[in-house]
């Protein structure tokens, strides 16, 4: 491993020591970024003007050079990554909102960090309506490119996900634990599907365990990513609410399903109407909202743009046969984000269709189609 250090290192470092939070972490935030790659010991960067308690003072100033080296180590070792506000990766939106994570620690697809996102949350109890509403939403969103976020936690947010996962939109869960930490345990399964397919991010130190206080700071995290929050169906009293507030106090755009007033799940979603949410029946009034950037509204596309060396090195692949995805990325060795990406470029270009079973085929004919890229069959 190279021993040069960023700033960064040092962030992350700093981030994980006991007691020292988010709030101490701002204060030294530009000291930090001043840190020169040479710096041995964070004591030659804190100078005694900075307000902050002796304690927490005489905490970080033994923070020094091997201490940042062993922690880039270990995460390493872990096979997790990390990113910091300083990062040019660290998403726009994110950066913006009042008080953004300083640190991220990432398993999965980071280049999903570059794709417009939508948050889909609601109660962890949903009734069959609410699943397949959600589901369909999380799906079809995913197949307009756009990245779906959400909390992985029961029912609204684990349909998001799965529904997501099917698409080479992608999927984000924010975690409100260690990144390596599998809450709810019976997501452990889709906590794997995301690490493999999509994205999981957390931003507290690995190994921390879930509390109810996690929850509300990761909900702030969620509308952050987010260009908009849809809410399926929500209690009167239910946790959506606080990404609700998250939202509309960043600035972001809430969407609502209405249900049935008889339905104690939908009382807070039909409630957010009557405030003022954009009320949503199909996918359309949600992309109708981001032009720019759904999938179906883009220029650039166009069936005469240039093939890429990865599209072309796929049309020979099934110029004369069926293959799935996962077929698609043997054959041709490349990475599955690469092969997603020029899968769903040649199907807007009418060049590729999808058939039932997830298998792709070469077409002679020109114009668009479904941008659908099966990753995950799974609906259970």
């Amino acid at each position: 491993m190279s021993r040069e250090l960023k700033p960064t290192d040092w962030l992350i470092a700093a981030s994980q020591m006991k007691g020292i939070g988010r709030q101490t972490l701002r204060k030294i935030l530009p000291n930090i970024q001043a840190i020169p790659p040479d710096l041995t010991s964070l004591r030659q960067n804190l100078p005694e003007e900075v307000e902050i308690s002796r304690n927490k003072r005489q905490q970080l100033l033994q923070l020094n050079r091997q201490q940042v080296i062993s922690v880039k180590e270990m995460l390493k070792e872990k096979g997790i990554g990390a990113i910091s506000i300083f990062d040019p990766i660290y998403p726009k939106n994110l950066r913006n909102i009042p008080d953004p994570p300083l640190v991220l620690y990432t398993l999965g697809n980071l280049q999903l960090l570059r794709k417009p996102m939508l948050s889909i949350v609601g109660t962890r109890i949903p009734t069959n309506y609410g699943k397949q509403i959600t589901f369909h939403f999380g799906r079809e969103l995913g197949n307009e490119g756009f990245c779906i976020v959400s909390g992985m936690a029961k029912g609204i947010d684990a349909e998001a996900h799965k529904g997501a996962l099917q698409t080479c939109g992608g999927t984000l869960a924010v975690l409100g634990c260690g990144i390596d930490v599998v809450y709810p345990a019976e997501h452990s399964w889709l906590y794997k599907e995301i690490a493999v397919h999509g994205l999981i991010v957390s931003e507290y130190s690995p190994g921390t365990k879930p509390q109810k206080i996690y929850f509300p700071e990761r909900n702030r995290i969620v509308s952050g990513f987010s260009l908009g929050v849809i809410v399926v169906e929500a209690s009167a009293r239910s946790g959506s609410s606080l990404t609700v507030d998250s939202a509309l106090e960043q600035g972001r755009d809430v969407f609502a399903v209405p249900g049935s007033i008889l339905s104690p799940q939908s009382m807070g979603t039909n409630k957010l109407i009557k405030d003022g949410a954009k009320l949503i029946t199909q996918i359309k009034d949600v992309i109708d909202e981001y032009p720019l950037h759904a999938l179906s509204k883009r220029d650039g596309l166009k069936n005469d743009s240039e093939i890429t060396g990865n599209e072309s090195k796929l049309l020979d692949i099934i110029e004369n046969t069926q293959s799935t995805f996962h077929q698609l990325a043997n054959a041709s060795g490349l990475p599955a984000r690469e092969v997603a990406d020029a899968i769903l470029r040649l199907q807007l270009r009418g060049k590729v269709k999808q058939l039932p079973g997830g298998f792709f085929m070469q077409v002679q004919k020109e114009g668009l189609t479904n941008a659908k890229c099966i990753i995950n069959n799974r609906e259970d």
